[in-house]
């Protein structure tokens, strides 16, 4: 068992181009990873942002008591 077991996954999936006229035109491939821990263990992923030399966004919830670290932009999940 590893650390993101129940906390964390990776994500492909299908991801609709609309145009200006709120029109699909094609299909393109969304990436995310994405970690999510409780509050008390912010700094944590903050470390471990600092380990990816700083690609993603953490998002803190603070009504949850938790926070998430994601990355979503193609190049960075790579």
């Amino acid at each position: 068992m590893g650390f993101l077991d129940a906390e964390g996954n990776f994500q492909v999936f299908p991801k609709a181009r609309v145009n200006v006229k709120g029109v699909t035109t094609h299909y393109g491939v969304g990436y995310h990873f994405h970690m999510g821990l409780g509050m008390r263990d912010l700094e944590l992923l903050e470390f471990i942002k600092l380990q990816f030399e700083g690609i993603g966004k953490i998002y803190p919830y603070p009504h949850k008591v938790e926070a998430h670290y994601a990355i979503s932009r193609k190049g960075e999940v790579k």
